[in-house]
């Protein structure tokens, strides 16, 4: 048998067997909440019984729990949105043991692909959040951009090693990637 219970202010108001009843009263009363509710289980004293005797003479083993596969944060990089995606992607690919998150203008979201991830960040404020919420999570977090004041305001987070680099002071990809390489191996 279904029942639906409407509750109003974190109060019983009714109990309706019938949906179409719960909605008039709910509307009747002014607002509220209907919970669906259905019977699960229903036990006779004897059977009440029982079930007590047999759930005390089963022995309890304990049981270990499993063991997730959790992707491993020991070092994460964090390539700001002023540095090209494909020094990231070249990061990523050259060591698969570091989490690479790169900030992307909004509209990407998160999307993860192998041991890369895209946050879409809108504002320096959302920076800064993403890099507080990895230094809390994370044992090593390296943030590496091209904006001076991105620089040093990362530069205070606690937890978070941040490198500027100029990406025009270098003459091609390989030596920039290189040089950033440096800053977290």
């Amino acid at each position: 048998m279904t029942l639906y219970i409407l509750v109003k202010s974190n109060r019983v108001v009714g109990v309706y067997e019938d949906f179409g009843e719960a909605v008039k009263a709910i509307a009747e009363s002014g607002g509220g909440e209907i919970y669906k509710a259905e019977l699960i289980a229903k036990l006779t004293e004897e059977e009440a019984q029982s079930l007590r005797d047999l759930m005390v003479s089963l022995p309890i083993e304990p049981v270990e729990a499993p063991i997730s596969k959790k992707r491993r944060t020991d070092k994460v990089l964090v390539v700001d949105r002023d540095i090209d995606e494909g020094i990231a992607k070249e990061i990523a690919s050259k060591h698969p043991d570091l989490l690479v998150y790169k900030l992307v203008e909004p509209g990407r979201g998160k999307v993860a692909s192998n041991n890369m991830i895209y946050e879409s960040v809108e504002s320096n404020i959302d920076t800064s959040r993403i890099l507080e919420d990895l230094a809390r999570r994370s044992t090593t977090v390296y943030f590496i951009t091209g904006d001076k004041k991105v620089y040093t305001h990362a530069s205070a987070i606690r937890g978070i090693r941040a490198y500027y680099v100029n990406p025009t002071r270098y003459s091609s990809r390989s030596e920039l990637v290189n040089a950033i390489l440096e800053h977290i191996t």
